[in-house]
């Protein structure tokens, strides 16, 4: 699941070159409006990796997240946004 920060080109290039694959935004799942955590855990429930360019943040909140599921989850992937340092 794309989170609502997640960049539309990279979207919209894996749907071009890979109509098949199963991903959803975070717009489409009706979570725009959710809090992180939400996100993650309805991203996990979907059996759904995440995807964020939120690095700071979300890679600090799914430790948590992930210490709490006992480690049941289906990940995290996060990039940086080009030209973005830490």
């Amino acid at each position: 699941m794309a989170d609502a920060n997640f960049e539309v080109v990279i979207l919209s290039a894996v749907k071009r070159r890979e109509p098949d694959f199963d991903f959803q935004t975070e717009h489409e799942a009706g979570l725009a409006d959710f809090e992180d955590r939400e996100v993650l855990a309805s991203a996990s429930h979907s059996e759904r990796v995440s995807l964020t360019h939120d690095v700071r943040t979300m890679a600090q909140l799914f430790a948590s997240f992930i210490e709490e599921q006992n480690g049941a989850t289906p990940g995290l992937k996060a990039r940086e946004r080009q030209g973005e340092t830490i």
